[in-house]
């Protein structure tokens, strides 16, 4: 984010914070970073992209060569995010701020690196190119900057007529305060180059009028130089790059000329991969099979400054992490800190939302040089719900999930009749639940139904019984009397 606040130009921070370098002869060789470097920086790509920076002795060429081995860097949103690749960054922590110690520019960050970092990108390649203190200040002033090179006498205004060359440091102004500052990288058609931090949010080249009232002037170290030197040749490469182009757009047409009024020629997709070999204005030339052709140069961005994301959909779960980034041709380690979720076990991450399967274990190496979205496949913890008869046997245990609807016994527990009472189930000794979260247990109870009394056994013969049997025997005697006597009548009427 360019910083264009008074107080962002006027912040006070001691200068004293490297040690002269002793001399100023500089062998021609691999660099080695002698400022501190944050972990999140130094695993992102960019510092690999340092360290890949041979030191020629001449410091205008070595502090701009540093200064484009960082282009693409993007700030960041906090401190954890300074490794330069989020695209959406836009609170100004940055790598280079580190060396500087930490600044409230009153713009909500508090007391942090977060704070405007032009002047602090400059003041760092030009340290990293070992240019001495006493010969280029370091600072994160634009303003202090500005006074130190003119308090020196070498500083140029830009109506002096003053041609600005490679590692120049140029000053922009808005308002009459000083308010940016970037490296030039030459002079072409009237106009200035640059490679500037800051700028758009990231490192990146612009070009601006020589003669834009935007323009300040510019700052001259006293920079150790070499002879024959190749500055143009530094300054084509950095504008305009050759080589493999990622095409940025959904759908790219390809263009028999460089005109977009000329046949199209063919089509390309998001992801193609195209070689670059030369441009015309707006347009990239394409080398393609049998010919040549021209895409939209906006469209295609330099593998180089490729930036893939991996973004995590936690399904449900917690985690300090939603997204991590890669350059193209980096690796990363996928997950970071394990997310948790309640009840369940992280398995690993899915390319399919609804997987039950993994494609990728938490911790393993992505190389893939794609955005992608993985899914969490969580495992549900092993849970049981036992029940139990009312001597505490087990009546039936049964294993589910968690979140599971509890499952309940398919048979009723039974409880054996006494001799006084007979029992019927009257359900278990707590309210059931809905799903099952933990490891349950329930008992059965019964209710209790009191027996009539048996009959009392006796020795004797029952009297009614004895009176029963006696008068049917009276009976049956006086029947037979009668009989009989009814026979003798009929005798002796006749």
């Amino acid at each position: 984010m360019r910083y264009v606040s008074f107080l962002c130009c006027f912040l006070v921070l001691s200068v004293a914070v490297f040690a002269p370098f002793v001399g100023v002869s500089v062998s021609v060789s691999a660099l080695e970073s002698s400022l501190a470097v944050g972990l999140e920086y130094k695993n992102s790509g960019f510092y690999d992209r340092l360290l890949e920076v041979e030191l020629t002795g001449d410091q205008r060429y070595d502090a701009v060569s540093i200064a484009l081995s960082q282009l693409g860097y993007h700030e960041g949103d906090c401190e954890a995010d300074m490794d330069g690749l989020n695209p959406n960054g836009g609170r100004n922590f940055v790598e280079y701020t580190r060396v500087w110690g930490k600044v409230d520019n009153q713009e909500g960050n508090g007391v942090s690196y977060g704070y405007a970092w032009c002047a602090a990108f400059v003041s760092w390649c030009l340290r990293q190119a070992q240019v001495p203190k006493e010969t280029a200040l370091t600072e994160i002033s634009c303003t202090r900057m500005t006074n130190w090179y003119k308090n020196r006498d070498i500083f140029h205004y830009r109506e002096s007529g003053y041609t600005p060359i490679l590692g120049d440091i140029i000053m922009f102004t808005e308002d009459n305060t000083i308010t940016h500052v970037g490296l030039v990288l030459g002079v072409k058609d009237d106009r200035v180059y640059t490679v500037e931090g800051n700028g758009g949010e990231k490192v990146a080249t612009h070009s601006y009028k020589l003669t834009s009232d935007y323009v300040y002037g510019y700052c001259v170290p006293n920079y150790t130089v070499k002879e024959g030197m190749d500055y143009e040749g530094l300054m084509e490469s950095a504008l305009n790059p050759t080589g493999n182009y990622i095409v940025t757009a959904k759908l790219l047409n390809v263009f028999a000329e460089a005109a977009s009024t000329a046949e199209i020629v063919g089509t390309l997709n998001k992801g193609d991969k195209v070689e670059v070999i030369g441009f015309e204005g707006s347009f990239a030339k394409i080398k393609r099979e049998s010919d040549e052709a021209w895409v939209a140069k906006n469209a295609v961005t330099h593998e180089k400054y490729m930036i893939y994301t991996v973004k995590y959909n936690l399904k449900g779960g917690k985690g300090d992490r939603t997204e991590q980034r890669k350059l193209l041709g980096d690796s990363i380690t996928i997950g970071g800190k394990k997310p948790t979720k309640t009840g369940h076990k992280l398995i690993g991450w899915s390319l399919d939302k609804s997987a039950k399967t993994v494609d990728y274990e938490h911790g393993a190496e992505y190389t893939a040089d794609a955005d992608v979205t993985l899914y969490a496949v969580w495992q549900a913890h092993e849970l049981t719900v036992t029940y139990y008869n009312e001597d505490g046997t087990v009546f039936e245990a049964i294993d589910c999930k968690y979140n599971d609807w509890l499952p309940e016994p398919e048979s009723t527990p039974v409880k054996p009749d006494d001799e006084e009472y007979s029992y019927t189930f009257a359900g278990w000794d707590k309210d059931l639940e809905r799903v099952v979260v933990r490891n349950l247990e329930y008992t059965a109870t019964f209710t209790a139904t009191p027996l009539p009394p048996k009959a009392e056994e006796s020795s004797g013969a029952d009297p009614l019984v004895i009176g029963l049997c006696l008068g049917g025997g009276v009976l049956v005697i006086g029947a037979v009397v009668a009989i009989i006597a009814l026979k003798k009548r009929k005798k002796d009427a006749a």
